[in-house]
């Protein structure tokens, strides 16, 4: 476990990036990154549903990476990001990858883990072989259709109209339960904070919307911006 107490500490996930650039999402990433010493990317950085590694990391976007090499910066993985399809040039960028991390801020610990090992939902299709080719248009169809529609319309509260991710975060809560532990996960798209049950969602960036969570001395801020 690391201690970052008297760092101030961003944690994003579910940005779903392709090979396509998009010049104000970089500049709000390029900001948020650094205002921030420690930067935790906490799965489904790009997808593999909508580019291949390859284009992703010789894309625009490897000015970006670049820019987290300049942090601390550790990298989740997600179920739309498998490290399985990575090679050794990521870690050029990135301090650490993980599949969960374990810190300390101020008196509090955090456990950050994307979420899809707790509960998976919806992320098993392409393991299941007479449904896997649905993966990909599913995937096209919630978030460029769906969720972007209901972002756009209501903003925040558009994502936590759809059942299922609300659903996802409900389980991951009481699934992950630890007592003096707060759990952090992403993988839902629906940002929320319950200290009550230490449970805390930063959500998703995507559609010009963005929602992640910074963390110093043990308090707990989650942000919601438009870029």
């Amino acid at each position: 476990m690391q201690d970052f107490t008297g760092k101030s500490i961003v944690v994003f996930s579910d940005l779903h990036l392709s090979y396509r650039f998009d010049t104000s999402l970089f500049g709000f990433l390029s900001s948020l990154i650094n205002k921030n010493d420690v930067v935790i990317v906490n799965g489904d950085l790009w997808d593999y549903c909508f580019t291949s590694y390859e284009r992703f990391i010789n894309s625009k976007w490897r000015a970006l990476l670049k820019q987290m090499g300049g942090k601390i910066s550790i990298y989740l993985e997600g179920n739309h990001d498998p490290f399985s399809s990575v090679d050794e040039e990521l870690d050029q960028f990135i301090k650490m990858r993980a599949n969960k991390f374990r810190l300390k801020s101020g008196q509090k610990i955090f456990n950050i883990e994307h979420g899809n090992k707790i509960y998976p939902g919806l992320s098993q299709l392409h393991k299941v072989p007479k449904i896997k080719y649905l993966e990909y248009p599913a995937n096209w169809i919630d978030k460029h259709i769906i969720r972007r529609s209901l972002v756009k319309l209501f903003g925040i509260e558009g994502s936590k109209t759809l059942i299922l991710p609300q659903l996802t975060n409900n389980k991951m809560s009481r699934m992950s339960r630890k007592e003096g532990e707060i759990s952090i996960f992403g993988h839902s798209h629906v940002p929320q904070v319950d200290l009550e049950n230490n449970f805390i969602n930063c959500g998703f960036i995507n559609y010009g919307l963005a929602s992640y969570v910074v963390i110093k001395d043990g308090e707990v801020d989650l942000k919601i911006s438009r870029y």
